[in-house]
Formats: C-alpha cells, sequence, structure tokens
C-alpha cells in the first residue's frame, strides 16, 4: 500500500493521441515519479516520447506483444532505440506477486496500457451484471446465446 506522499509524483497521460504530437516528455521525469500512460492506442499515435522509456527503470504493460504492435508510443521508442526488453514486466506477473513493478521509491516507472479484449469484456461483463443488479436496461436475446460455427 502507498501513501498519499507516494501518489504525488504519478501522473496520468490519457489522451487520444495524435500522430507527432506528444503530451509528456521524459525530461519533464523526475526520480520515483510514475506515469500512467494510457491513451494513444493505434500504431501512429502519440502521447509521450521515447526519452520516457530510455528513463523508466521499469515498465508496466498489459501485454509485451500488443504494446509492441499497438503503440505509437513504443514503436518511436523501438526506432529511437529506447526500447530495452529488460525492463518490462507484464501485469499479470505484477499482479500475481511474479514480478516487481518498483523495487525503490527512487526509481522511474512507467505504465504503458492498450488495453486487451480480455479487459474490455470483463468491464462490458461489469456493467451488464450491475445493469442486471438493478433491473434496468434490455436484454438482447440473441447477443446472450452461445454461439456455434
Amino acid at each position: 500500500m502507498f501513501s498519499h506522499d507516494a501518489l504525488v509524483g504519478v501522473k496520468c497521460i490519457c489522451t487520444t493521441g495524435k500522430p507527432d504530437s506528444i503530451a509528456y516528455y521524459g525530461k519533464w521525469l523526475e526520480r520515483g515519479q510514475h506515469i500512467n500512460s494510457i491513451g494513444a492506442t493505434g500504431g501512429k499515435l502519440r502521447e509521450i516520447d521515447p526519452e520516457c522509456f530510455a528513463r523508466a527503470e521499469c515498465i508496466q504493460v498489459d501485454s509485451l506483444e500488443q504494446v509492441r504492435e499497438e503503440s505509437g508510443d513504443s514503436t518511436a521508442a523501438i526506432v529511437a532505440g529506447a526500447w530495452h526488453a529488460e525492463r518490462f514486466v507484464e501485469m499479470p506477473g505484477v499482479i500475481s506477486g511474479r514480478a516487481s513493478a518498483r523495487t525503490d521509491a527512487s526509481q522511474i516507472t512507467l505504465l504503458k496500457s492498450v488495453g486487451t479484449g480480455v479487459q474490455d469484456g470483463m468491464a462490458g461483463f461489469a456493467v451488464y451484471a450491475e445493469a442486471r443488479r438493478l433491473g434496468i436496461g434490455t436484454d438482447v436475446p440473441e447477443f446472450l446465446e452461445h454461439k456455434t460455427f
């Protein structure tokens, strides 16, 4: 559990992204800072620069393969030589305790997320379950049936 003081250095970068448009630069990073970069999920869209990847000592991702393929920020980091595979940890490892996202408070860390289909499906199911619990909404039967092809 982090104290409030530990969260002071958290920056959330949540844009829709634009090609060659940066919302946060690595030169702005300070020791102990953490960045959540969760927007710019298209192959050419950008919100952070390669220096963010270069300076981050630990980079958390949903899926390494997916972030490498679906993030313009990642593509730019690879081209710039700022992609260091040994610094990456996937979220399932962090959540299960098999991997660590931060080993000391002075580290610069980065979460680069493009989301996954599983996350989208679970969020949709949570909304559906809550609507059912509240007795609101409309069931659409053909979407609730098991599909076979």
